[in-house]
């Protein structure tokens, strides 16, 4: 409590029940720029759930219209942090680029791609054991050994992998050791 009351006026959150999409973000991000006179940090989560620019588009495509306009903002400077979700056979096997749902695009666009996995699974694959690897389990401890690893860095290396503790109770996460 005391470490987010040290940032928690600085916090707008703007919650979206399917009504908020990339080009209602980018106006709203446009007018506190000119309110407020500094660019914030957007945080998408997750980018899948924004509401599509145009109904009669696939999922793809209003996909690729919603990075372009998000893309937009942060050729303007502003920090665009975007969560995706992953797809289906991606979830007991370690996150790679092609696990993210339609998101192409997304990937060649992003500037910086990080994944979270579960240390567990990289230790029964390292053992030659990946079944082994109980993800219900995974999810119930209260606190989560997890690895954050850098799949994409437009400028710098990629592979590195930075060994984490996650607190769900709390959303927090903190860097091992």
């Amino acid at each position: 409590v005391n470490e987010y009351r040290k940032y928690s006026d600085k916090l707008v959150v703007v919650e979206g029940v399917g009504n908020i999409g990339a080009c209602e973000i980018k106006d709203f991000v446009e007018n506190y720029i000119r309110l407020m006179g500094r660019k914030p940090i957007v945080v998408i989560d997750y980018i899948q759930l924004l509401h599509p620019v145009d109904a009669r588009l696939s999922d793809k495509q209003n996909m690729d219209c919603a990075i372009k306009y998000l893309k937009q903002l942060a050729a303007a400077g502003v920090v665009v942090i975007a969560i995706s979700s992953l797809n289906r056979q991606s979830y007991d096997s370690p996150v790679s680029l092609s696990s993210l749902k339609e998101t192409g695009n997304l990937e060649y666009s992003a500037e910086t791609v990080f994944a979270l996995d579960f240390e567990a699974m990289y230790d029964a694959i390292r053992m030659g054991n990946p079944k082994a690897f109980d993800l219900n389990a995974e999810k119930e401890r209260e606190v989560r050994h997890v690895l954050l690893t850098v799949l994409k860095n437009r400028n710098g290396s990629t592979g590195k992998q930075v060994p984490m503790l996650f607190y769900p109770k709390f959303n927090y996460f903190s860097e091992k050791g």
